[in-house]
């Protein structure tokens, strides 16, 4: 895991220091129906994971381990 800055345009003004994993691998289906696999590292995991707590209505306050002012 790593620490790193995280804000949102749902939670304005708001930023905050939020855990997350620095690797991770994706299963989805291509757009003419193949399964495909792909793995993301650093700040394009980070988006990932943050945008996929979206889909399941967790916003980044709720990970948030200190605020930054």
């Amino acid at each position: 895991m790593e620490a790193g800055v995280e804000g949102c345009l749902s939670v304005k003004e708001k930023r905050g220091t939020v855990n997350r994993f620095q690797n991770v691998e994706v299963k989805y289906l291509s757009r003419d129906g193949h399964w495909q696999k792909q793995e993301y590292n650093g700040f394009i995991a980070r988006i990932i994971q943050h945008e996929l707590d979206h889909l399941n209505g967790i916003l980044f306050v709720d990970h948030v381990v200190a605020e930054v002012v």
